[in-house]
């Protein structure tokens, strides 16, 4: 429902996409192995800020049931 653009896409640097014998300084070569995790951790801390918004609620999607006709957690809690 409301957390698709929390989605973590292609990352920048692919560790695929550098040459078999890469010519880069250690330094150099490190900062890019350690860019997809960086990335990654970034996005993960922003869907968890996302999450414990008070609004969050209302954009997890619900399975609706005889019982409890909601379409989203925030329509089932209330």
């Amino acid at each position: 429902m409301g957390f698709e653009s929390y989605r973590q896409g292609a990352f920048t640097k692919r560790l695929a996409d550098l040459p078999d014998q890469p010519n880069m300084q250690a330094a150099e070569l490190k900062t890019y192995f350690d860019s997809s995790p960086e990335e990654l951790r970034q996005a993960l801390n922003r869907l968890c800020d996302a999450l414990g918004e008070f609004s969050a609620a209302a954009k997890l999607g619900y399975t609706a049931s005889a019982g409890v006709p909601a379409q989203t957690v925030q329509d089932a809690i209330e």
